[in-house]
């Protein structure tokens, strides 16, 4: 090739403007630079590959804290059809929503009535949440003329849920 010059067996040779180690290849594919020019140029876009890369590798981290949390604060409604107390029955599934607070806390929540309670799994937060809403619904029945006016809307959501069984019903 015309004003190019190339040897081979690792001598330095000069091809296209500037100066590649040659191995014994062909000195076309530009390998390995060696001037002072062009290792600027490749040191720079190796440079802006690793910001780059870095860039990436950041937003990467911030997506998976992202789908951390998402994960970790989970929430979802369930049903409750029976409180497994003989004397009470449920007229309508009862909504309950379950939320994870940490990686051992679950709270479970009946909204319409605003009456929540936790536990360790999601089974024994609903669970809790069948217990509390039996001994609510109860109480209420014993305590009408004293209720105030959140208690009287909490009783009327669970009686819009709840109906108290008779013990000739039970028997039969």
């Amino acid at each position: 090739m015309a004003g190019s010059v190339y040897q081979t067996r690792g001598r330095i040779s000069d091809y296209g403007g500037g100066a590649y180690r040659n191995r014994g290849c062909d000195p076309t594919q530009k390998r390995n630079v060696v001037t002072t020019k062009s290792m600027s140029i490749y040191d720079a876009q190796i440079i802006f590959n690793i910001e780059e890369l870095h860039e990436k590798v950041a937003q990467l981290e911030r997506d998976i804290q992202e789908l951390k949390q998402a994960a970790f604060s989970r929430t979802f409604t369930t049903y409750i059809t029976s409180l497994g107390m003989p004397n009470l029955e449920v007229k309508k599934p009862i909504p309950v929503v379950i939320e994870r607070e940490s990686d051992e806390n679950y709270i479970a929540s009946f909204m319409d009535a605003n009456i929540s309670t936790g536990g360790k799994s999601e089974q024994e937060a609903v669970y809790n949440l069948q217990s509390l809403i039996a001994d609510l619904f109860e109480m209420h029945e014993e305590e009408t003329s004293k209720l105030g006016p959140a208690m009287q809307m909490q009783k009327q959501a669970l009686n819009d849920v709840l109906c108290q069984t008779s013990q000739e019903t039970m028997q039969n």
